[in-house]
């Protein structure tokens, strides 16, 4: 946000005699929201990964632990079944980072 803040667009949104508030609503968050949404897209991933040894490392009862008896006991269809859900969590996740690349930023269009 204080890299946004130092851009030129800035100073010309103030100098027009637009608020603070209205600066910050506007121009600062909406084009410091794209960093953000990409990270929490990675991070989507990365927690649907991690459930599996989080799970067993601490033994609770969850989808982690599922995938993960299915991998000890041969159980093909479940470790199948198991990776197909991870892995349209983490389409779904990217599609929204997508989605709400185009509701944040007006440049990008989506084809």
């Amino acid at each position: 946000m204080l890299e946004v803040l130092s851009q030129d667009y800035i100073r010309a949104a103030r100098a027009r005699g637009l608020s603070t508030l209205q600066v910050l609503l506007y121009h600062v968050v909406r084009n410091s929201l794209t960093p953000v949404i990409t990270v929490l897209g990675l991070t989507a991933g990365q927690l649907v990964g991690s459930t599996l040894f989080v799970e067993a490392i601490f033994n609770l009862q969850g989808f982690g632990q599922v995938v993960a008896r299915a991998l000890t006991l041969g159980d093909i269809q479940t470790a199948t079944a198991g990776a197909l859900v991870g892995t349209v969590i983490v389409l779904l996740s990217n599609l929204m980072v997508d989605v709400f690349y185009v509701m944040v930023d007006p440049r990008v269009k989506l084809s």
